[in-house]
């Protein structure tokens, strides 16, 4: 997987004020958003019970992914997610969930009575 790439900043080495600037990093990450919004998007279609979204890069958890109700594991660790969303409440049925090797400041607690949460997972 490629490193994460802000859609706003360009990687070392690419910033300047030249207009010939190659733009190519942007349309990476336009490539890499879109692999994750059709993994969820075909999770949701196929009604999947396991998403792994690991290593993708994430800033924050997608908000689709919240949609995916019938979720039993989700898997978005080693990203630089900073914050558990109180929208992880929807997914009622999900039995693990695996944050290891994020960013972590933020964690709602709310996420501990998930009525059929069994794993969390939350190393470093």
């Amino acid at each position: 997987n490629a490193p994460f790439l802000s859609v706003d900043t360009p990687p070392s080495g690419m910033a300047g004020n030249d207009s010939t600037l190659d733009r190519g990093w942007e349309q990476q990450w336009d490539v890499d958003r879109r692999k994750v919004r059709d993994a969820v998007a075909t999770c949701a279609r196929a009604n999947e019970l396991e998403l792994f979204l690991y290593n993708e890069g994430l800033m924050h958890m997608p908000s689709s992914v919240f949609r995916v109700v019938q979720l039993r594991r989700l898997h978005m660790g080693a990203n630089q997610i900073a914050q558990v969303p109180e929208a992880i409440l929807n997914l009622v049925h999900l039995e693990l969930l695996g944050l290891g090797k994020n960013l972590l400041v933020d964690f709602p607690e709310a996420v501990c009575h998930l009525p059929a949460l069994q794993e969390l997972v939350l190393y470093e």
